[in-house]
């Protein structure tokens, strides 16, 4: 199987797990689960949400992959590259965030703000805005929130390695990595910060680096390199979202034909859409629109929970019937909002901010110059 096809077979399994892991955590209709599925809800609350990592390692990939044109163009600017970055982060964020603020304040008269957001200050609102509303201490208007910002500060976090570090940007990432899996990553206290997820998105990287080298023993040596950073912290502090992260890496590393150059993918969790024809299969369906099922499941799930507290007598197979049609409905809305909102939205900022061309060869794992 080609690696984009193994990219959408993570986004899509990573997306579900999430979703499934918020349904298990919020509102009446996780104690529900919990009750009719105790097994299955404890697994669901405890350890789908790992499936984050997988959302790091991929994202890690693709941003090395789309920052290869920055390391090649030394004279070019970065700040159109961030800016790029965060205007196709932050346009779909916004439109998301509209529609969450209005399904909060449907269902908070009918749950209160146990997990319902309180009605949102316009701070508030220009935090999440600028991705900055887990460091200035604002409170989430909708699950999930916090990782769009994170995605954000871990490409910044590489981009400036890439365009600072000239030659040893590479071995920059490299200490980054190593700081967050033995360090950061064991510190809760830095959890809103891109620093304590850079040992996965870092290892993301380099399984990039490691998979197009040009050279068998660069190959390897990229490799080996993942390998033995994820093994060490593993026997250092044993953590299995550490463990999934570099599973995951060691999946992507795989050197892949040239048909299959993940040029034609978007560099991070929320641009991961490619520009194309509407008609797709079913499941791609659902990979190009992981990033909207992302943003809009939290809004379904509030209203599912309003609904379900109604009830009179709600009973195990219409807690289930909810369950599943929370889940369903986030999938359909999904779909049309990355076609008609986050697509267009994101061809405007692709054109607007067009990135330089790649270079016709990838540069081997120990080669790259500053932008």
């Amino acid at each position: 199987m080609r690696l984009p096809n193994r990219i959408d077979a993570i986004k899509v399994l990573a997306s579900q797990l999430i979703v499934w892991h918020h349904l298990a955590s919020y509102g009446p209709l996780s104690d529900a689960l919990h009750q009719i599925a105790p097994a299955l809800g404890a697994w669901l609350y405890d350890y789908a949400r790992m499936a984050v990592q997988a959302f790091l390692v991929v994202g890690g990939y693709l941003a090395a992959h789309s920052l290869n044109a920055l390391a090649h163009h030394p004279h070019s600017s970065l700040a159109p590259v961030l800016l790029r970055r965060y205007l196709r982060l932050v346009l779909p964020l916004g439109a998301a965030l509209l529609i969450a603020m209005v399904c909060s304040a449907v269902a908070r008269p009918l749950l209160g703000t146990d997990f319902v957001p309180a009605s949102p200050t316009l701070a508030q609102v220009a935090s999440h805005l600028l991705l900055l509303q887990g460091v200035l201490g604002f409170d989430a208007l909708s699950a999930g929130v916090w990782y769009v910002a994170i995605d954000f500060q871990l490409y910044v976090l590489l981009a400036l390695s890439v365009a600072g570090c000239g030659r040893w940007a590479r071995a920059a990432v490299v200490v980054g990595t190593v700081a967050s899996l033995f360090y950061f990553n064991l510190r809760p206290e830095w959890d809103h910060l891109g620093v304590y997820f850079f040992g996965a998105y870092g290892l993301g990287a380099m399984a990039y680096w490691a998979g197009h080298a040009s050279e068998r023993n660069a190959r390897h040596l990229g490799l080996g390199l993942v390998i033995t950073l994820g093994v060490l912290a593993l026997a250092f502090a044993f953590r299995e979202r550490i463990a999934i992260a570099l599973a995951i890496a060691l999946i992507l590393a795989t050197r892949l034909p040239a048909a299959a150059d993940p040029s034609r993918t978007r560099a991070s969790l929320a641009a991961m859409v490619p520009i194309g024809p509407a008609k797709q299969p079913f499941f791609k369906r659902l990979a190009t629109s992981s990033y909207a099922l992302f943003l809009l499941h939290f809004p379904v799930l509030m209203l599912g929970n309003a609904v379900f507290s109604q009830w009179p007598e709600a009973s195990a197979p219409l807690a289930l019937a909810m369950l599943l049609a929370c889940w369903l409905l986030s999938m359909w809305l999904a779909i049309p909002f990355e076609r008609w909102i986050e697509r267009p939205l994101q061809t405007l900022v692709s054109r607007r901010f067009r990135p330089a061309p790649l270079p016709a060869q990838q540069p081997e794992v120990s080669q790259i110059s500053p932008k």
